[in-house]
């Protein structure tokens, strides 16, 4: 029997094969069975119906769905083509273990409905309702469910097409457990079965879900006393703008129910089709062995999927040894002493210079007292003068303090008197202002009036504090994050491998001396050999010096902002010299890259990301025009001396295309925040995945856009960096 759907719905096969089933009953005992009831009476009750007041208010519920804001549910990061109804399904058997535990559950007090199908519909709609939420992230959730529309005995008896589909929303918290999600639904499903009556589905009212759970009761356990096997064919299509239907049902009544998902072809690709099944039963898994369980912890992935994403995304980060950039700062003075290590608009100057200027710095501070990883503030501008800060206070075995020139008296005195700075370099031009703060001033210029050093300058281990940098952190309130010699010559290292492989190169002096941009500025040139060009300010309200920088075009690589970039592309031109770009503090999105390919020629862009705790970058995407579509440009693939892993609230990795929570791990993170050791707790924690590791929480969200390649996605809260 070959019939559209137009005709009858899945209910009335039961009852034509019951019926079938008599007829050839009645051949034995010649009484043939009774006439089923005609459509044409539910169609004279429907008419009916449609008049009532009843209906006015039923049609009137519903149209407050009609006019809600559209959440549609992403599956994995993913939608389909606009059009695209061709469909593949999988079949995922309960088995019958599932099946009798899921049925035994419905038996017990806390989770029996009015019916037994209503039961089933309510435990089966948790496990959707869960699976959807971790595949999606969205707390937001409906989906379609269809409505039998048969109120009395004798409708349920008569063939024809009474389904609707209708809207079931599900609002889903912070902390949601199964149970918690249970009662909502077993709520909603009584408000759904009250609401649900013939005429009311619209077209408008279908555009409101593109996910349907199609619970089906009817069984076709025998015929003519004969057992059934029954199978619900598989169209391969399905309506246009769904993503995903669920069949749940157990049409051969065998005990064991199956869960079919018929899911759009341009929706998802076939390896991620291919795990949906095991995501999904790792969730009804969840729900029946532990009720009360978090469904944000409940883990998802196989143990090939999380070994994809916990191993295999990472590099091995073997052959990796500590030290500090003081070591390869000498090997460029070795190497080239005559080269230029830095040069502004007035002066240059050399390796050896700049290595013996910030030597008797050095000197100068032990001989006033700074000790082992004390904290010794820089009080300058963007200078040479401030790269022999760093150097000799790094050499003197102190942590520099960046503070910048322009901060209010009451943040930099907070900020002198919480890193307990005893000692700021400052010069005569700001001299006023360091003294102000309250500590002992070295003033750079006086170098000359210092009495001859014969200091010998303490050694440097590597895993002693080697800077302190202030971010205003989630409450505006200034913390210092501190940074060991060991990381910043790891990601110094990295950087330069990375964006001028290992060579020398001409790096840009623009930004603020307070923000870790500045890090990648200054020690990737002088740790390959290669040389600063400094910018000073420009004594703006705003600091526009990154225009300079693309009018003299000096340089070979500029690592700036988003906002810094959007800014020169209003009046730049072609560059000559400037042929690399480092973008990173903000998200970085594909139109304003591929615009600045556009304006300054073939520019090779690099998007890095990474937060000051994790030492300036951590991850890393070359922009491909070709290949980069989305909105933003990807943050890439990890560092090589990061491991980097998307986990969801029990730790666990999650599938591709779904958002989670960023955290990076290893051995050089920072070492946490200056003397707040209950935050450093609380974003430092043990790496469940590597044994004696720790890791960083960021509270950034991200997702695997494609295989291998990381998408920023924002904060997952309302943290200001």
């Amino acid at each position: 029997l070959n019939v559209h759907h137009l005709v009858f719905d899945a209910w009335s096969i039961g009852v034509i094969c019951q019926q079938t089933s008599r007829f050839y009953q009645s051949l034995g005992d010649g009484e043939p069975p009774e006439p089923l009831p005609q459509f044409i009476d539910y169609r004279t009750h429907e008419q009916q119906w449609r008049q009532s007041k009843k209906f006015r208010d039923t049609r009137d519920h519903w149209k407050q769905y009609e006019n809600a804001p559209v959440g549609l549910v992403t599956l994995y990061g993913r939608k389909s083509k606009r059009g695209a109804s061709d469909s593949v399904r999988i079949s995922v058997p309960f088995g019958l273990q599932r099946s009798v535990r899921l049925r035994e559950m419905g038996e017990l007090a806390d989770w029996r409905g009015f019916s037994p199908h209503l039961t089933r519909f309510n435990l089966l709609a948790t496990v959707v309702f869960a699976y959807l939420y971790r595949i999606s992230g969205s707390q937001e959730l409906t989906i379609g469910s269809p409505a039998a529309n048969r109120p009395t005995p004798a409708f349920r008896n008569t063939v024809g097409l009474f389904i609707e589909t209708l809207p079931l929303s599900v609002s889903l918290e912070d902390g949601e457990t199964f149970r918690s999600l249970f009662k909502k639904i077993s709520k909603e499903s009584m408000s759904f079965l009250r609401w649900a009556q013939p005429g009311c589905s619209t077209t408008a009212l279908s555009r409101t879900f593109n996910v349907v759970m199609n619970y089906i009761s009817a069984t076709f356990g025998e015929f003519d006393g004969k057992p059934v096997e029954a199978d619900l064919l598989h169209p391969g299509q399905l309506d246009s703008g769904h993503e995903l239907r669920f069949h749940l049902h157990d049409l051969s009544d065998t005990g064991e129910i199956v869960a079919q998902m018929d899911v759009n072809t341009s929706t998802l690709e076939g390896k991620l089709r291919e795990s949906m099944g095991g995501h999904f039963l790792r969730v009804a898994d969840a729900f029946l062995d532990n009720p009360d369980a978090l469904i944000g912890s409940v883990a998802l992935l196989g143990e090939d999927e999380g070994r994809s994403q916990l191993v295999d995304f990472n590099p091995t980060m073997q052959g990796l040894e500590d030290c500090s950039v003081l070591e390869a700062f000498s090997a460029s003075v070795a190497s080239a002493p005559q080269a230029s290590a830095a040069q502004d608009q007035d002066q240059s100057i050399t390796y050896a210079e700049l290595d013996t200027r910030s030597d008797r710095l050095a000197a100068e501070l032990v001989r006033r007292g700074v000790s082992r990883e004390e904290n010794v503030g820089i009080f300058l501008r963007r200078s040479i003068d401030f790269l022999i800060a760093v150097l000799g206070v790094l050499k003197a075995g102190g942590a520099f303090v960046p503070l910048e020139c322009r901060l209010p008296a009451e943040r930099l005195a907070f900020m002198v008197e919480d890193a307990g700075i005893k000692c700021i370099v400052s010069d005569d031009a700001l001299a006023d202002g360091a003294s102000g703060a309250g500590a002992d001033t070295v003033l750079i210029g006086e170098e000359l009036q210092w009495p001859a050093a014969n200091t010998e300058l303490p050694g440097v281990d590597p895993r002693q504090a080697a800077y302190v940098i202030y971010t205003s952190g989630s409450t505006g309130r200034p913390k210092g994050v501190v940074v060991d010699h060991a990381a910043l010559a790891a990601y110094a290292q990295w950087a330069l491998d990375t964006y001028a492989n290992g060579g020398p190169v001409r790096f840009a002096f623009h930004s603020s001396v307070g923000f870790d941009l500045t890090i990648t500025s200054i020690f990737v040139p002088l740790v390959g050999g290669g040389s600063v060009i400094v910018y000073p300010e420009d004594g703006s309200l705003h600091d526009l010096s990154i225009l300079r920088v693309f009018e003299a075009d000096e340089a070979d690589m500029v690592k700036l902002t988003p906002a810094h970039l959007a800014l020169v592309l209003e009046q730049a031109k072609p560059t000559s010299r400037i042929r690399r770009l480092v973008l990173g503090g903000e998200n970085l999105e594909t139109e304003l890259a591929g615009r600045a390919r556009a304006v300054l020629g073939e520019v090779e862009i690099y998007n890095e990301y990474g937060p000051t705790e994790a030492v300036v970058g951590c991850m890393v995407h070359r922009f491909d025009p070709e290949a980069d579509k989305g909105v933003s440009v990807p943050i890439g693939v990890p560092a090589a001396h990061h491991r980097v892993y998307l986990l969801d609230n029990g730790l666990n990795p999650v599938p591709e295309g779904v958002p989670a929570e960023l955290f990076v791990a290893g051995e050089y993170l920072a070492s946490g925040y200056l003397n707040r050791p209950e935050e450093t707790a609380g974003r430092f924690i043990a790496n469940p995945h590597v044994r004696g590791q720790r890791m960083y929480q960021t509270g950034d969200l991200a997702r695997f856009e494609r295989p291998g390649i990381l998408e920023y996605l924002g904060r997952a809260d309302d943290q200001v960096k």
